[in-house]
């Protein structure tokens, strides 16, 4: 970022204060409701523990629902900006809410989900979210039944509370592409999806800037993007690579691409990404190659991998 350039984003851990009661309520997603007396607990977190673990009968674990609740404060001066909720996983499925307004939920225990919760904060100095999470059968639910391992509820993956620009990228909005890889040359197209919440037009610079493992840096793309109210707005940009690291399990080289969404000289957005440069195909007599070479695959039983 040069030195005229200034950002109002903002990516704040949002693990601690939480209450956690097991079973349900009418009432658990009201900020009125007295929680003094339910469990603290830090993220991540799972009611299943103690009670659930291989070998043991599941009928002996606890499986429904169960609440979750923190209080929180945001920093200051935030008027311009959206203000979002980030949870990396909630097993199995949840509901959420915001000052006592819903705004969302998830029903799938491996997904991550991203909740703006700007138009549901009230005008007190202090805010209440508050998570249903439940994670018994659910018929139109994957994964189905029977299934062969326990279904473990909670919060169980980190959440972050994200303060980004009224103009910002889509979650899991970045889509890094390699079409064509070489030994000598690859081609990187990035598609990139921007939403805008407040204007009805604006122009807006998309930057990405495209990093080597070793920290390098080996490509810079620029963008203008002419977004519309409420619209995923696409912008694609693409560049070569001359002589990529290949990414291998013997050498995992990891490029990044930072990508930066700008506002004249006002940073909005910004996001990184992974990338490994690689190519592969299957062969009905070689199996499995990876940049040329024979790779063995096997199965490791990782569920949500």
């Amino acid at each position: 970022m040069s030195s005229r350039e200034t950002e109002i984003i903002l990516d704040i851990p949002f693990n601690h204060n939480w209450k956690f009661r097991r079973g349900d309520s009418p009432d658990a997603g009201q900020p009125d409701l007295d929680a003094q007396d339910w469990q603290s607990v830090i993220l991540p977190h799972t009611w299943n523990a103690e009670d659930m673990y291989p070998g043991r009968p599941t009928t002996e674990a606890y499986v429904g629902p169960a609440w979750y609740r923190c209080r929180f404060r945001l920093p200051e001066h935030q008027e311009q900006s959206r203000i979002m909720l980030l949870f990396e996983a909630v097993a199995n499925i949840c509901e959420i809410w915001v000052d006592g307004c819903y705004v969302g939920g998830c029903d799938h225990g491996f997904l991550a989900h991203r909740h703006d919760i700007t138009d549901a904060l009230n005008d007190a100095d202090e805010h209440l979210v508050a998570v249903r999470a439940d994670n018994s059968f659910q018929a139109d639910n994957a994964p189905p039944s029977p299934i062969d391992w326990e279904r473990y509820g909670g919060i169980y993956r980190p959440v972050r509370l994200l303060i980004r620009g009224a103009a910002h990228f889509e979650h899991k909005g970045i889509a890094v592409l390699t079409p064509d890889v070489c030994e000598t040359a690859a081609k990187l197209r990035i598609e990139t999806r921007v939403r805008d919440t407040v204007r009805r037009q604006a122009s807006l610079k998309l930057r990405h800037t495209v990093y080597a493992p070793d920290g390098r840096k080996v490509a810079e793309l620029e963008d203008q993007i002419n977004t519309i109210l409420g619209s995923g707005n696409l912008s694609i940009c693409e560049v070569n690579i001359d002589s990529p690291a290949l990414w291998s399990p013997d050498t995992p080289n990891l490029y990044r691409v930072v990508s930066e969404l700008f506002d004249r000289e006002v940073l909005l957005d910004r996001e990184t990404s992974p990338l490994g440069f690689r190519w592969f195909s299957f062969d009905r007599d070689r199996g499995f190659i990876l940049n040329g070479q024979t790779i063995k695959l096997c199965g490791v039983n990782v569920h949500q991998d």
